[in-house]
């Protein structure tokens, strides 16, 4: 599933994140409710094949299920636009709720609309609709839209029911005007509403914290991630807030939003990506001022948490009235969620005109960690589709993809897929960048991924990947498909296996500890034949660096290096893993090669490859 990414420049640099340890973890307690929202999978239909409780308006367009793309269940709902103008619509049945905090989630994909990537006349969205006694609707909310081709994604967010809710409608569209692309299609699956129930007496009970402070010294670095931004026209000394001394402030500063400035972020966090996928609580204390602006009724501050995928993950606009006491701090919060491995960034915004508020610190908490299990129990789609055709594509010869970070060349695997003959290989690079790991050229889809015979990760990190995408890689191996992992700094301890879909098919347990690397003496020594075959060696080889792994029962060490296993595989399911938990550090000593300067070194790792691939 296509991950959308965004970032943006900034001009001026607050340096930032302190990072401490609380504390036991919150209790385990059900804090997410079922989905309010009837036949959101679209599963069941009218005998006219449309979904049943849903109604649908079109002009230019058709409403059809298919089962061919779908992320849940065995359907989806699929609209397709053929004359522009035109639209297609598909309407909720209004579904009972309260007044309160909701998950509103869904998967959609998307055909068509632009070429660009920039509104072209058409877009696809969802828009949610609180309402009151006899259907007047409260409030609304678009929840997201999109102008151009995407593969299924998530979109999702905590929204508030507004007080004297009775009920809640979604609406889901696709429309457009020319120039918009005819045909275009979007796809709607696992449509969810579901009540949330945030934790209380969170006190100490945290796992982890975060805290990006406002009053901290201010660096000017053009172009860089900023904390602070200035306003008006270059050169001016006009800016969104100052940074003042205040004795209530945490560390003796505050930034202060001044009254008559324009709309604009006054503070905004690096892009962060310290915090693995979990649920989060997000408090910003702030200070109003005492005296009351002439608009009470208007907002004087927003906050939000941004995020590299799915956008806004929660925001709050605050008056004068929702400070219980005007000129004292207090701590107002939000619950988000983070998917992914991406980055978060904080934010406090000015409206403008009459806002005046004095901010201090963000403070992030850790809720609750999600492992992959966590994610598909509350996003069911993260199963993806493997569709109609679950078993692998082998063709007459082996195709290998090799995911390649940082000094993945030091192991050699497209020289090995040399010496294998007809043997195809196509290369994705790892990057670990601003938005954290990341990959260019992953199949996205299951149709694409089960053509290969195995997959090679060579110093990468499989938190690279979506969820999706690392559920289809667990079932690519369960249906036949081989798995490759090779060490280095991105890898194991460092590289998201712990809690994913993976972990159980790895021959090897893997530690938490993100600096797992030790440095180990002794030779690299063969102990057994399986997947390593009979390579002559010449001279001693040397393994300076491996992982802390210990081996699965079961599972077989080919190759080990003192007490550690350096090679290690296992069957899982049809198919087959190995770890080489050595990494690409260290070098040739008199005497002594440098496994990977070893010249029969490829040889080894195609008889690997082949072993894994069941070739």
């Amino acid at each position: 599933m296509k991950i959308v990414r965004d970032c943006f420049k900034c001009c001026l640099l607050l340096y930032v994140l302190v990072f401490g340890s609380l504390g036991a973890s919150i209790a385990d307690v059900s804090i997410l409710g079922g989905n309010v929202i009837p036949n959101g999978g679209f599963e069941e239909r009218t005998a006219e094949g449309l979904p049943l409780a849903w109604t649908s308006q079109t002009n230019g367009g058709d409403l059809a299920s298919d089962t061919e793309y779908f992320a849940e269940g065995s359907r989806s709902a699929r609209m397709t636009l053929r004359q522009a103008p035109g639209s297609v619509q598909l309407l909720s049945t209004p579904a009972p709720a309260n007044p309160g905090y909701y998950l509103v989630r869904f998967m959609f994909r998307v055909a068509g609309l632009s070429k660009s990537q920039a509104y072209e006349g058409g877009q696809a969205d969802v828009q949610i609709s609180w309402l009151g006694e006899g259907g007047k609707v409260l409030s609304k909310d678009y929840v997201a839209w999109s102008y151009f081709p995407m593969e299924w994604s998530y979109r999702d967010r905590f929204y508030t029911a507004p007080p004297e809710t009775t009920a809640v409608r979604l609406a889901l569209g696709i429309g457009g005007n020319p120039p918009v692309q005819i045909p275009s299609a979007a796809w709607f699956d696992d449509v969810a509403v579901c009540p949330y129930h945030p934790p209380t007496g969170i006190g100490e009970k945290v796992t982890k914290e975060w805290s990006v402070t406002a009053g901290q010294e201010l660096l000017k670095v053009p172009d860089a991630p900023a904390w602070f931004y200035l306003s008006g026209k270059e050169g001016s000394e006009s800016t969104q807030a100052e940074r003042v001394r205040d004795g209530d402030a945490f560390l003796g500063w505050s930034l202060h939003a001044k009254p008559g400035v324009p709309n604009g972020i006054v503070f905004h966090s690096p892009y962060t990506v310290e915090q693995p996928p979990g649920l989060y609580r997000v408090y910003y204390r702030l200070k109003a001022p005492r005296t009351p602006p002439p608009k009470p009724e208007e907002a004087i501050v927003s906050v939000d948490v941004d995020s590299s995928d799915c956008g806004p993950r929660g925001a709050r606009s605050l008056r004068q009235g929702d400070f219980a006491t005007p000129g004292q701090y207090e701590e107002v919060w939000f619950d988000v969620v983070k998917r992914t491995s991406g980055w978060l960034s904080f934010r406090v915004w000015t409206p403008g005109g009459q806002a005046e508020y004095w901010l201090d610190h963000v403070r992030v908490v850790q809720l609750r960690r999600f492992t992959d299990p966590d994610l598909l129990a509350w996003y069911p789609g993260v199963a993806g589709s493997l569709g109609p055709k679950p078993s692998l594509e082998r063709a007459i010869q082996p195709r290998l993809l090799l995911v390649k970070g940082l000094l993945g060349d030091t192991y050699r695997v497209e020289e090995a897929a040399l010496r294998w003959t007809g043997c195809q290989i196509t290369v994705v690079p790892y990057a670990l960048g601003q938005g954290g790991p990341s990959v260019t050229g992953y199949p996205l889809l299951w149709k694409d991924l089960r053509k290969y015979d195995a997959v090679v990760f060579a110093n990468a990190s499989v938190a690279s990947l979506g969820p999706e995408q690392r559920f289809q890689l667990v079932e690519f191996v369960r249906n036949g498909g081989g798995l490759f992992l090779l060490g280095g700094k991105a890898a194991y301890g460092n590289g998201g296996l712990r809690g994913s879909f993976l972990e159980g098919a790895l021959p090897i347990q893997v530690t938490e500890d993100r600096f797992d690397l030790q440095t180990v003496s002794g030779n690299l020594v063969k102990t057994s034949a399986v997947a390593v075959g009979n390579p002559k060696r010449q001279g001693d080889l040397i393994c300076p660096a491996v992982h802390r792994t210990k081996l699965k029962s079961g599972a077989t060490a080919s190759l080990t290096v003192g007490k550690s296993p350096a090679l290690a595989s296992a069957s899982f399911g049809k198919g087959r893993v190995a770890c080489f938990t050595g990494a690409p550090y260290g070098e040739s000593a008199e005497g002594k090669t440098l496994f990977s300067e070893w010249k029969d070194w490829p040889l080894l790792m195609r008889n690997v490859l082949q072993w894994v691939a069941g070739r």
